[in-house]
């Protein structure tokens, strides 16, 4: 899918943005001497030379922008020989053909403010023709303006004339253009130029396109860097049993069609979602409110909705909240900090890289400067949804902290420490944060999915390894004295709604060991789950190997486990009823989280 949003919105950002080939500069094109002659024999050409033209652009455009950007210009003028009479060309070329169209209406704007007549050029489709006003009661000089877009072109004939409405200066304006239309390449022209609402639907659709173009390369980098991906490249669309697994023996679950489902759901959120913005974009500037406010808070009402009848309540319950007032003083000053530097790091690095990247590419000389923009607008968008994690880390409470707010029992992860480097790759399109969905990073440590599915059940609590100093994000943790830690693990097993343990570790540390021990002597199979890790197939079947015999002196010897783990999730069991295995077609979050959360059930009943 990150590859298709690629290629798709690449595609689509071309089609909104592609430039204008720059076949011959503007000057090849532009009106010459050989023509005045063909033309209006006696003008004399007295200057020719190249330019950069401020854009004019609309007034809701960022004053910065204006500044910044020039447009490639030529400009040719001749003389009478008597010197009343004069004659200029201009000719502009914009990279973007849209943006042509920006030039084009402006000018027309501005002329047409002067003008006290306007004349035709049946010849030149969409072209505008204008007679300017004297400048004075005893003026009576007339000038002849005369322009039209071809493409990323505009061209402005003007011709002065000494007399007032002078038949012949008019049709050699006519003429001019004519001449003019016949040297530029035949692309069409534009009769009608697009309005303010128009442009900004076109810098709107830029815009999102380009955000979907960044998630969906860091998407598919993941995705390419992804073991489980290399381990299974194409997944069965369904399987009822693992075919190792003997079914006689184990009850069989199969969630790969539920969390299909979950997924599904979430995808039409997303399109909603994309839909959404596409329309409220263009209602985000100043020259549409107040009904472009209005729109926009009718799509965040609609998104809002879709959110609540799409998305199951176990995939809508967020992880328990971290509690800031409760952090030291000198710890929340930190958090604030870190905040609001994350925050303006992803405002710019958005600003730069949309603004810039997609508003502002009108001119080659210029395209250097907007890539360098964009790529610092990606570097800081990149950082401060990377700083956010990091501030979500220092923002986390301890485990004890978390008890005092969450009065539910909890659930408590139990793990060798050597596992907490394993990682899973995310689903970001389904986190409610855009934070969260432009973060680079296209892995979520495992911990971090067990706790974000099991957070409706209760407060997820776990142990840090000794000597921690910044607990990682998932469960809430807290270290324990290493003298004094079974004493205090035994009551949070008694205590606990459910427990998760990580099967299959590394290493079968003496902790873990000790913990299986300590769940087996007060019965709590019924209300454990065993969670496979992520990991290729091979590497899991080494694993499940050593695992396995830790649970011979158990309660639970004496049923038959899953011989090949490879697509089993997690395995939950009772000393009556032996082992339920939860298996899926493939291992991703959302597998992994219909596989917990229908886990938790069994364990409810």
């Amino acid at each position: 899918m990150a590859a298709v949003v690629v290629v798709i919105g690449s595609w689509l950002l071309w089609l909104v943005l592609r430039p204008e080939q720059p076949d011959s500069p503007v000057a090849s094109m532009l009106l010459d001497d050989q023509d005045l002659h063909d033309i209006e024999p006696g003008f004399r050409l007295r200057l020719s030379e190249a330019a950069e033209e401020p854009l004019p652009l609309p007034e809701w455009i960022s004053p910065t922008v204006e500044r910044m950007v020039r447009v490639p210009s030529h400009l040719r003028r001749w003389e009478a020989s008597d010197g009343d009479r004069t004659i200029v060309a201009v000719g502009y070329r914009l990279q973007l053909p849209v943006l042509a169209t920006v030039v084009f209406d402006e000018l027309v704007t501005d002329v047409s403010a002067d003008a006290s007549d306007e004349f035709t050029i049946a010849a030149v489709p969409g072209a505008r023709g204008f007679v300017a006003a004297p400048n004075g009661p005893g003026d009576t000089a007339r000038e002849y303006w005369g322009m039209f877009r071809q493409g990323g072109l505009v061209f402005t004939i003007f011709v002065s004339s000494p007399n007032s409405i002078d038949a012949r200066d008019l049709n050699l304006a006519r003429r001019l253009m004519e001449r003019q239309v016949a040297k530029a390449p035949q692309t069409p022209s534009t009769a009608a130029p697009p309005g303010n609402a128009e442009l900004a639907a076109w810098f709107a659709a830029g815009t999102l396109l380009a955000l979907l173009i960044y998630v969906g390369l860091s998407s598919l980098v993941a995705w390419m860097s992804d073991p489980l991906r290399r381990a299974s490249p194409f997944p069965a669309d369904h399987v009822a049993a693992p075919r190792s697994v003997d079914a006689s023996a184990i009850t069989l679950i199969d969630v790969t069609s539920t969390a299909d489902r979950q997924r599904r759901a979430t995808q039409v959120q997303l399109a909603v979602e994309v839909v959404g913005i596409a329309v409220a974009a263009p209602a985000v500037f100043p020259f549409t409110w107040p009904l472009g406010l209005v729109v926009v808070a009718i799509s965040a009402v609609m998104a809002w909705l879709t959110t609540v009848l799409l998305i199951g309540a176990e995939r809508r319950h967020a992880p328990t909240r971290p509690q800031r007032w409760q952090l030291p003083r000198r710890r929340r000053l930190r958090v604030a900090v870190y905040s609001a530097a994350s925050a303006i790091c992803v405002l710019i690095g958005l600003a730069g890289t949309l603004l810039y990247g997609v508003g502002a590419v009108v001119a080659s000389q210029l395209l250097v400067l907007n890539s360098a923009i964009v790529g610092v607008g990606i570097v800081l968008i990149a950082a401060g949804t990377l700083l956010y994690r990091h501030t979500r880390r220092l923002a986390a409470v301890a485990a004890r902290e978390v008890l005092r707010a969450d009065s539910r029992p909890i659930v408590l992860y139990l793990r060798a420490f050597a596992d907490d480097v394993l990682i899973l790759r995310s689903a970001r399109y389904a986190r409610p944060l855009l934070l969260d969905r432009l973060n680079p990073r296209g892995f979520d440590r495992f911990e971090e999915v067990i706790a974000r599915s099991l957070t409706a059940v209760g407060p997820v609590v776990a142990v840090n390894p000794p000597g921690t100093r910044l607990a990682p994000l998932g469960a809430a943790r807290d270290t324990l004295d290493s003298d004094h830690w079974q004493p205090k693990v035994a009551q949070r097993i008694h205590d606990a709604a459910l427990i998760v343990i990580g099967a299959a570790p590394r290493s079968p540390a003496p902790g873990l060991v000790w913990e299986l021990s300590a769940l087996d002597g007060q019965q709590r199979w019924p209300t454990t789950l065993l969670v496979l890790p992520p990991l290729p197939a091979d590497e899991l079947h080494r694993r499940w190997e050593r695992f396995v015999p830790l649970l011979k002196d158990t309660a639970m010897a004496g049923h038959r486990l899953p011989t090949d783990p490879a697509q089993v999730l997690v395995i939950t069991g009772s000393v009556s009823s032996g082992w339920t295995a939860i298996t899926a077609a493939r291992r991703d979050e959302w597998t992994y989280g219909a596989a917990l959360v229908v886990g938790a059930g069994i364990t409810a009943v």
